[in-house]
């Protein structure tokens, strides 16, 4: 007797992922299939849409929607957009989507010339992402992610002026959330290099990752970018600038032409050890803050205790007094990251929840754990006397099938709050 075939099993992620890549999806027409799809389905949280021809009229059509009441109830953590023939108009319309967009994550707009078909061993053409660096557009769709919780923005490989694009986009930069910057092979040169360092040496840059492979900044430009961090930049932990020779110009620029072996060498050394500089400072900042919180949490929030005679008494040195001793424990941060971590720790409102509620907002317990089933991967101590320790581990199910613990998110949150998630020097703060 011949046994059916069991259906094959559909993964949460799948579930929840429109993947239309290479569909040849067409301006209004083709938004309006990957619309269909978002519709047809509960819940979405990412969206692969690349090697197809939206353009302008297509991305306008999609963000439109993904505005609407009906698009923002899918909670979309990942958009993949490279090589769709958008302009600065679709741009336009991704940060009107942008605004104030408190799920969104990565936005992936890279662009790729040609993709091998595997039958013919030939390459067929590709839509081409065409931003002009329009300073207008530029600007709008900055501040909008400014006011968003991007996390990864990736715009290699689109050639069209972003150079223009680059020195406004720097220059307006200032998002918190915004973690890493992907401008590999964009044809930039020296002329943005004074925007960029200007963004890394401010208050405003929160970067850990910049990829700047396969440009033409020249040895100017590299020398430039890793004195500027050395000097006043403690949050990157990668930039890559790999490949970034130009060809001779003027007998102004003879010698800026590239960069030798040895000296390429040397730079490197420089640049890994102020990145190793940096991790080691993030490291003992968090630490510091860490510990900074749980002892002003005691002293700042404590409760007045009455006396057998109904009356109160307040056992306690003067607040400046406190302040100062508390300090000791975080000799790391500066005084505007002690003085962050102190009107978040006085403030009862920041206070954890003793139980997690069993909502969207509490660990999920990872199916592939072996203690599914039965109350583990939450978290929580139902009296027994201790936790799960699935949800220790980070073996929890976030958003997008991610495997992200609901404890480490709230740290990352607290330090993201009190911007102690790198060193900050005295004097600094914005």
């Amino acid at each position: 007797m011949v046994q059916p075939k069991s259906a094959a099993a559909v993964s949460l992620a799948s579930r929840k992922t429109v993947s239309m890549d290479g569909q040849g999806l067409t301006s209004t027409q083709g938004a309006r299939q990957i619309i269909d799809a978002i519709s047809s389905r509960r819940a979405v949280t990412s969206l692969i849409l690349s090697h197809n021809n939206l353009g302008d009229d297509g991305c306008e059509e999609l963000f439109q929607f993904l505005c609407t009441e009906k698009g923002t109830k899918h909670k979309i953590v990942d958009i993949r957009l490279f090589s769709n023939h958008i302009g600065d108009r679709g741009l336009s319309s991704i940060g009107s989507y942008l605004h104030r967009n408190t799920t969104l994550k990565d936005l992936l707009i890279q662009n790729v010339c040609a993709i091998p078909i595997t039958l013919s061993h030939a390459y067929t053409t590709i839509p081409q992402n065409n931003f002009t660096g329009d300073e207008q557009a530029t600007l709008a769709f900055t501040q909008a992610l400014n006011d968003s919780r991007l996390e990864i923005l990736a715009l290699s490989t689109n050639h069209y002026n972003l150079n223009s694009f680059a020195r406004v986009f720097f220059g307006a930069l200032e998002s918190s959330a915004l973690r890493e910057v992907q401008l590999s092979t964009s044809g930039l040169t020296y002329d943005c290099i004074p925007s960029i360092v200007s963004y890394l040496t401010s208050p405003r840059c929160h970067l850990q990752s910049l990829r700047l492979n396969g440009n033409q900044l020249g040895k100017r430009g590299v020398v430039a970018l890793i004195e500027n961090i050395e000097l006043a930049n403690y949050s990157l932990l990668k930039l890559d600038i790999f490949s970034n020779a130009v060809e001779p110009g003027p007998a102004e620029d003879e010698d800026d032409g590239g960069l030798q072996p040895d000296t390429l060498i040397k730079l490197q050394a420089r640049l890994r050890a102020v990145t190793d500089r940096n991790g080691r400072l993030k490291r003992a900042t968090e630490r510091d803050a860490f510990a900074l919180l749980r002892h002003s949490r005691a002293v700042l929030l404590h409760s007045i205790a009455p006396r057998p005679d109904n009356t109160r008494y307040i056992p306690r040195l003067p607040i400046e007094i406190q302040l100062y001793i508390l300090s000791f424990f975080a000799p790391t941060l500066s005084s505007a990251q002690r003085i962050r971590i102190f009107n978040y720790a006085s403030n009862p409102a920041t206070l954890p929840q003793l139980l997690p509620p069993l909502k969207s907002s509490a660990c999920v317990p990872d199916p592939s754990g072996f203690a599914f089933g039965n109350g583990g991967g939450l978290g929580i101590d139902f009296g027994l006397g201790k936790k799960s320790s699935l949800c220790s581990n980070g073996r929890c199910l976030g958003a997008g099938n991610s495997v992200v613990c609901r404890r480490e998110s709230e740290r990352l949150k607290y330090l993201t709050e009190v911007r102690c998630n790198f060193y900050e020097p005295e004097g600094r703060d914005s």
